[in-house]
């Protein structure tokens, strides 16, 4: 939570659009839920970021798919067997893989099911401003025009 601090303490009243691209739920809250940690404490540190980086104004941009699978296999397809053989081998060595026995493909869509669920459940909670943009990939352009707006 220092690094947040820091972070919103150096930024408030700068003039600057800071982009952090996933570095909330994909870079911290997939890495918690991975370690298998209650939903609770999952839920209460993304709150405390929250209530940090308030002072900042921020806007939440969340892109939700409404089928993981076929989302899941559009990204193995476009990143090639390597990044699909990596991917499945965190998920499967994970505590919350190793847990719940997750295997193979089928265990990453379980894997990333779960982790929309807790992302979206959040992005409910989340009492800044958000823009929750349903498979935004099937139209770039209105999904760009609405997050312009």
């Amino acid at each position: 939570m220092h690094n947040w601090q820091r972070f919103a303490a150096e930024k408030h009243g700068s003039n600057f659009i800071n982009i952090f691209e996933s570095t909330i739920f994909q870079s911290t809250l997939r890495l918690l839920l991975q370690s298998d940690l209650p939903r609770e404490h999952i839920f209460d540190y993304a709150l405390q970021v929250e209530q940090i980086i308030r002072v900042l104004q921020p806007l939440l941009i969340y892109f939700e798919h409404t089928d993981v699978e076929a989302a899941l296999r559009s990204i193995c397809q476009q990143r090639k067997s390597t990044w699909e053989q990596y991917i499945t081998e965190v998920i499967e060595k994970s505590a919350y893989g190793k847990h719940r026995q997750l295997h193979s493909f089928e265990g990453l869509v379980h894997f990333f099911q779960e982790y929309q669920d807790l992302t979206l459940a959040l992005c409910e909670k989340y009492q800044g401003r958000k823009l929750i943009l349903q498979d935004a990939q099937r139209d770039w352009k209105d999904s760009r025009a609405r997050i312009c707006d």
